[in-house]
């Protein structure tokens, strides 16, 4: 007589073989999902990197293209009429002319107390924008109010360059009238600061435009162990316009004198000795980090700045990070193209 069996449960052995076949699922799905997780954070921190690199070196190129641009005139030919005698007057600020030894391009070294990370380049670029409101009629005499076009988006107090081919004058609009005959008061007084120096311009403009003079300096910055890349316009506060920039390095390219427009030799920003009146071109070097940490194996080791003479075939890195962020180097050569046109303004 046969008798039917029935299962009534599992061997340990069975539940041995179940439990480890379980654990290796289980361990493959984790390394997977491990192996996608950091797959995923290395693949963000390089597209941050990525775009805060391309944004900087972006904002920082166009800078540099427009920057020394006066009008229809050379910065040799702008005359400053601020009265530099008075107390608010500041040369970072109010400082156009050439005169004053101002240089239109400069780059400096942040040492330690600055604003800007120690070590890292600041630079500072100077001109003018604007240029859409204009002269309506030759002015009367030197001190004369300036009968315009428009004054709108014109401000008393307002630092401002009337500008014509032969020669141009930086001065504060001391009064503003609108209406149907628009004007800018120009003399001395007026109640602003620095305010202008008296007997007016050294010649009435029969012809010209009018701009906005700026100061614009780039600076990378440290807070609490966040770093960004600022701009600071003038007296304005500094605004961060792009984040994860820990540091910048600027070379020059520097003619043989002031005027000629070729390249003659490259120089660190740093060395002694620069003519920045005579630099045509600029290379900028952006080391841009990662917001997270923890995203790559091992600390990387770059080569920043590119140019640096410390990187070699055999020995292609200087730089080596103290965290495991994801770090790159972005690079750029821009020329001043305002210093490539040939003078024909005699000014």
């Amino acid at each position: 007589m046969n008798v039917k069996r029935t299962q009534l449960g599992l061997s340990v052995v069975e539940l041995m073989v179940a439990m480890l076949l379980g654990l290796i699922l289980t361990a493959g799905l984790t390394q997977i999902f491990t192996s996608s997780q950091k797959s995923f954070r290395l693949a963000e921190a390089l597209g941050r990197t990525q775009e805060s690199g391309r944004i900087g070196l972006d904002i920082l190129g166009r800078s540099i293209r427009n920057a020394d641009y006066w009008g229809c005139t050379r910065h040799e030919g702008v005359k400053s009429y601020l009265d530099t005698t008075h107390g608010s007057y500041d040369a970072d600020i109010h400082g156009f002319s050439e005169d004053e030894n101002i240089q239109t391009v400069a780059v400096a070294v942040a040492s330690a107390g600055d604003s800007a990370v120690s070590g890292s380049h600041v630079l500072t670029l100077r001109g003018v924008t604007g240029g859409e409101v204009r002269l309506r009629s030759e002015m009367d005499n030197v001190s004369s109010p300036l009968e315009v076009t428009s004054v709108a988006g014109i401000q008393k107090g307002d630092i401002l360059l009337l500008s014509d081919c032969s020669g141009g004058a930086i001065f504060q609009a001391t009064d503003i009238t609108a209406g149907a005959s628009p004007q800018i008061a120009q003399g001395a007084g007026g109640g602003v600061s620095p305010g202008n120096k008296a007997g007016g311009f050294e010649k009435a403009f029969a012809t010209g435009e009018v701009y906005l003079p700026y100061v614009h300096r780039y600076e990378v910055r440290e807070n609490n162990g966040r770093f960004a890349l600022y701009l600071i316009n003038g007296s304005a506060p500094a605004v961060e316009l792009v984040e994860d920039v820990i540091d910048m390095r600027i070379q020059v390219g520097e003619a043989a004198s002031p005027g000629d427009t070729n390249v003659a030799s490259w120089k660190d920003a740093s060395a002694a000795g620069i003519d920045f009146d005579a630099v045509v071109a600029l290379r900028v070097s952006l080391l841009v980090r990662s917001a997270a940490d923890n995203v790559v194996e091992t600390a990387q080791e770059l080569c920043f700045p590119v140019w640096d003479a410390a990187c070699t075939d055999a020995s292609p890195t200087n730089w080596t990070a103290t965290d495991r962020r994801k770090y790159q180097v972005y690079s750029t050569t821009t020329s001043i193209r305002n210093r490539l046109i040939p003078d024909i303004t005699g000014s």
